[in-house]
């Protein structure tokens, strides 16, 4: 009867699947709709296809390598750690997040939902201080650095200014340092910082010698008038034993559909605690 069914809908233009709790198969559902709802939308397409795969890759990297510490750097909403509670990740994540009204949120939800989470209203450098942060129409492209003319033509309204934050800058080393995880020697350090990544990396240099998995955002077309490029991230981090393990497109370009962003995912073989 059920088959019957399915071909009857089948014939109509319906099908039928069944609802996961997987998170990674929620994704694909959401893509799946996505496509079907709005086959024009390509580079929309393109993103969520590249964001399910990159899930994947994350959630498989978190059981190979078991991480003992997950750092954040630009929490924004709390996108990145959200995502990892729901593909399985228990363990402490510290966050860093420059955006006082995004900071202030996240700490109160993790105060009430998530003791193993800890949030701090900061940016992360290579040298401590403190920096001017510029905020837009849309608060994921923040940064400390100006939009090039080939952001704003891409991203257009998105980039209109908002307002600026004078924000506390540490290193990551430094922060860890004075933290309840200064013995971590499993960690998974993501940075993405519109512009600022190559700077974080560079404060965080005992910070990785202690990690085993990296997220960076690599630039293929400048969108700030400072950027870390894949070339560059792979630069920094190959001689301390780490290797490119993936890349995602953050985003496309209208017109030929080429990536504009990269997450870029560096990895290395476990080591013992």
């Amino acid at each position: 009867m059920k088959k019957l069914v399915r071909r009857l809908l089948a014939s109509l233009g319906y099908d039928l699947h069944h609802r996961t709790a997987d998170p990674v198969l929620a994704i694909l559902d959401s893509v799946r709709d996505l496509v079907r709802l709005n086959p024009g939308q390509h580079a929309c397409a393109l993103h969520a296809l590249s964001q399910l795969s990159l899930a994947a890759h994350v959630r498989a990297l978190l059981e190979v390598h078991l991480p003992d510490l997950v750092v954040d750097i630009g929490a924004n909403r709390g996108q990145f750690a959200l995502q990892l509670r729901s593909l399985g990740y228990a363990g402490p994540i510290v966050s860093l997040e420059p955006q006082r009204a995004h900071a202030k949120s996240l700490q109160a939800r993790a105060a009430t939902h998530d003791p193993a989470w800890t949030v701090h209203h900061a940016a992360a450098g290579d040298q401590p201080g403190v920096l001017a942060l510029q905020t837009f129409a849309d608060d994921v492209f923040s940064s400390f650095h100006t939009p090039t003319d080939a952001a704003r033509a891409r991203f257009g309204d998105l980039l209109r200014p908002n307002a600026v934050e004078e924000v506390e800058v540490f290193r990551v080393d430094d922060l860890l340092a004075n933290s309840p995880h200064a013995k971590a020697t499993r960690i998974f350090l993501k940075t993405d910082t519109q512009g600022h990544d190559l700077a974080v990396l560079r404060g965080a240099s005992a910070t990785l010698e202690r990690s085993l998995v990296v997220l960076a955002e690599g630039s293929l077309v400048p969108l700030y008038d400072t950027v870390a490029t894949p070339a560059a991230l792979d630069a920094l981090l190959a001689p301390i034993g780490f290797r490119p393990a993936g890349a995602y497109a953050v985003s496309h370009d209208n017109v030929n559909l080429a990536a504009i962003e990269l997450d870029c995912l560096f990895t290395r073989a476990a080591r013992s605690a």
